[in-house]
């Protein structure tokens, strides 16, 4: 598994553009990670102050959202304001001789972080975008079949399958998330609706709920949806550094991620 911690030693990156750290003369600083068990180092409070001492934070307020973007690191935020002030400074002459090849080697090293290939990734602002992107280029879709979601995935994408379906004569399945959202319980609810909409040719997942913070068992209804014949895009803008996250054992087609949110 890869922790946020981990990415930002050997990427030293901490923004969806994937481009600051690059240009960086000094790695962000971090406390090196103890030895001993999760629960262990969960406790450890001295660990956990040095970490803290890496932030500054407004007085009075304690920040337990991530919904916007992610507070840097102040050796992250200091690069990052170094590196707009030299890609103001040098402007087109940056542009036309460096950015690719920072650009592609960045990628480079989020493909190695994720274990998949340079060719499977493509940059964009925020996962909003990259799904957007997805779900509205998705060319498999023929009049008359169904693209599917749930009542917790985000406004957004549902707007934006909503949209793929108009254009392509397509229907709109919805289901809804039962509560208590057990493992099996989700798991009837899918194969429920997979038999109800058999013509069912794209599905979209969250993988960590923003509304609930449910975590969804994405790799097996990923793998109820394969056997249907069923593409899956997935929703892991609140998963990467926020919780265990290995994007090839999603099982689904399409994935889009923050870097913004959960990496500071």
């Amino acid at each position: 598994m890869t922790t946020r911690r981990d990415f930002l030693r050997k990427a030293g990156m901490a923004s969806a553009a994937a481009l600051a750290t690059p240009l960086a003369s000094n790695r962000p600083s971090l406390p090196a990670r103890p030895s001993g068990t999760p629960q262990g180092i969960a406790r450890n409070e001295e660990y956990w102050a040095e970490v803290a001492a890496q932030y500054e934070i407004a007085e009075g307020v304690t920040n337990l959202e991530g919904g916007y973007y992610g507070m840097m690191a102040t050796p992250v935020r200091e690069a990052y304001h170094r590196n707009i002030d030299r890609v103001n400074r040098t402007s087109s002459v940056f542009a036309r001789t460096e950015y690719g090849t920072l650009a592609r080697a960045a990628r480079a090293r989020v493909a190695e972080t994720l274990g998949i290939t340079t060719g499977e990734i493509a940059f964009t602002r925020n996962a909003t975008e990259a799904l957007q992107t997805l779900i509205g280029q998705y060319n498999r879709l023929q009049e008359g079949e169904t693209v599917m979601y749930a009542d917790l995935d985000y406004p957004a994408m549902q707007l934006a399958m909503d949209g793929l379906a108009a254009r392509c004569g397509a229907e709109v399945a919805t289901l809804t998330i039962p509560e208590p959202a057990s493992l099996a319980a989700i798991l009837l609810a899918y194969d429920a609706a997979f038999q109800a909409h058999p013509r069912t040719r794209l599905l979209l997942l969250t993988h960590a709920n923003n509304k609930t913070g449910l975590i969804h068992p994405v790799a097996e209804i990923s793998s109820l949806a394969r056997a249907r014949g069923i593409d899956v895009v997935v929703d892991a803008a609140h998963s990467w550094g926020h919780v265990p996250f290995d994007i090839a054992g999603l099982g689904a087609d399409y994935v889009g991620i923050n870097l913004h949110k959960w990496m500071g």
